[in-house]
């Protein structure tokens, strides 16, 4: 048993990362990526972050409270909690909860964060105030089921190539228009190129029709730390007009020039309901259906 009040809130020290991590097992979903991202040493200015790992009176490792700033959507602070296994369901998370908002107290944003459907989590965040904004599905679909579609697809590196200027353009139009929910941050063409495609790993596609981009998509590595667990690369893309009537015929060629990075020819898809042309392409071939991730807003702190 633990005693919630004997836990100790420890400021994040860097060189404790593999034995946290550790601690708390390998990442097993996307979601669970994206939390992790909070971890790591204080900071301040207009990205804050906190992160505060919990240890019992023992020095045994509870879990990580963490907010930290989405650069893409600074409207909000993302709050995370993970709680060790043999911790939860004990009132830890609601004690962690606790410490980042008294942690966030001064900046006076509203919290978002993600969490999968129908767990603990799920719950759990409910129960802290949070209300579901935005459906996020992680289908494996194998592309190879879809049909062929007459459609050129042009692709990059970014980390070794620079993209057009229009077709960064365009990802930041189909950025945009699919995330009303939580308005992005105000961007040029600089500060487009520099969130999205200096720092990406993977390939960037992208289709034209007379010269003009019409979808753009993103194929990245894997999320999980054990590739053996979930080998399939990540799309994200669209046609650049979500409601584009030839949309899933643009999305199904770009899959089509992405799968061939992937050993199976399946793809893991990161999509929403604002994503409708993607959505419309991978329902057919879609072949394991992941615990949907929902994104959330509470309100604002008192």
């Amino acid at each position: 048993m633990i005693d919630i009040n004997d836990i100790v809130f420890i400021p994040w020290d860097e060189s404790k990362r593999l034995e946290i991590i550790g601690g708390l097992g390998p990442v097993r979903t996307w979601t669970e990526a994206q939390g992790r991202q909070t971890f790591g040493e204080d900071r301040d200015g207009v990205k804050p972050k906190r992160c505060r790992v919990m240890r019992g009176a023992d020095g045994d490792l509870v879990g990580v409270a963490a907010y930290g700033t989405n650069d893409h959507h600074p409207a909000y602070l993302y709050a995370y909690v993970e709680v060790a296994e043999k911790y939860r369901r004990r009132g830890v998370g609601k004690r962690a909860f606790a410490e980042v908002c008294r942690l966030a107290g001064h900046d006076g944003r509203d919290f978002d964060t993600k969490y999968l459907l129908d767990t603990p989590a799920h719950r759990f965040a409910e129960a802290m105030g949070f209300f579901r904004i935005q459906l996020v599905r992680e289908p494996i679909v194998d592309v190879g089921a879809l049909p062929d579609r007459d459609y050129g697809v042009t692709e990059y590196e970014p980390a070794k190539e620079e993209v057009p200027d229009d077709a960064v353009e365009a990802w930041g139009r189909f950025y945009e228009a699919t995330h009303t929910w939580s308005p992005p941050r105000e961007r040029d063409l600089a500060i487009w190129r520099e969130d999205f495609f200096s720092v990406r790993a993977g390939r960037f596609f992208e289709v034209r029709v007379a010269g003009k981009v019409v979808g753009v998509g993103f194929l990245n590595d894997s999320f999980s730390d054990d590739p053996q667990e979930d080998p399939h690369p990540i799309f994200a893309g669209c046609s650049v007009d979500p409601a584009d009537p030839e949309g899933p015929a643009i999305v199904t060629a770009m899959l089509k020039a992405a799968a061939v990075y992937s050993e199976d020819g399946r793809l893991r898809i990161e999509m929403d309901e604002s994503n409708r042309a993607t959505v419309e392409a991978v329902e057919p071939a879609v072949v394991y259906e992941a615990p949907a991730a929902d994104i959330a807003a509470n309100a604002r702190l008192a």
